[in-house]
């Protein structure tokens, strides 16, 4: 089903003209709304937040759902988790759009968060992205299963699971080189092809980082 959205930067507006453009919205039909919270990088962002939760606030009595648009520099900035998205939960948005530099894991970890937070990819990555996230997400999940049945003293499952992981690591890996292949037939998508090649080994990682950590 087709919905209509408007966009708003609280940032860059008043507060007072956004309720009246959010009531015109909602007056006519719109059930979503779109803004971002890149420009808090690099900014210690407590009054931007302030007018950004009021805003969602009133867009939420309103029934409008809010989409937040957030990358790995806003992570950083702020000072937020993957495994922990209570400040987006706090704000009060429905749903968190996220922009390109992420490796796959990222995504398949914030799918899992408890407060019903929806993740919408950005799909100008092209059709493989999807793949990548599904493949990177279950891998760690495969490994971790392994490691979980090693304490357990259970010794064959182990095996099966690592075998299962790597599998998981070579459909990302084949995703990524569709998407350069295709990229290489003229089938251009808006993204950078060094970014997907150092983000697949940066996957890799990551993944190994945290096992290494369940392990220790």
């Amino acid at each position: 089903m087709r919905q209509l959205g408007v966009s708003i930067y609280p940032d860059q507006t008043d507060i007072a003209d956004d309720k009246k453009y959010l009531d015109l919205a909602h007056k006519y039909g719109f059930t979503r709304v779109f803004t971002s919270l890149l420009q808090l990088v690099n900014d210690d962002g407590a009054d931007i937040l302030g007018q950004f939760k009021e805003t969602v606030a009133y867009a939420n009595s309103l029934n409008f759902k809010v989409v937040v648009d957030i990358n790995p520099d806003l992570f950083q900035s702020l000072n937020i988790k993957y495994d922990d998205l209570s400040l987006f939960s706090d704000l009060g948005v429905w749903g968190l759009r996220l922009d390109e530099g992420f490796t796959g894991l990222e995504e398949a970890q914030m799918t899992r968060n408890p407060y019903g937070l929806k993740i919408e990819l950005n799909i100008s990555a092209g059709t493989n992205y999807v793949d990548r996230i599904m493949a990177g997400g279950n891998a760690k999940g495969a490994a971790f299963a392994a490691i979980k049945a090693a304490k357990e003293g259970h010794f064959e499952e182990p095996h099966a699971k690592l075998k299962e992981s790597d599998g998981f690591m070579v459909d990302a890996h084949n995703a990524q080189t569709a998407m350069l292949t295709a990229e290489a037939r003229g089938d251009h998508t808006e993204v950078s092809l060094l970014m997907f090649h150092a983000q697949d080994h940066i996957m890799n990682a990551i993944t190994f980082r945290d096992l290494a950590g369940e392990i220790v």
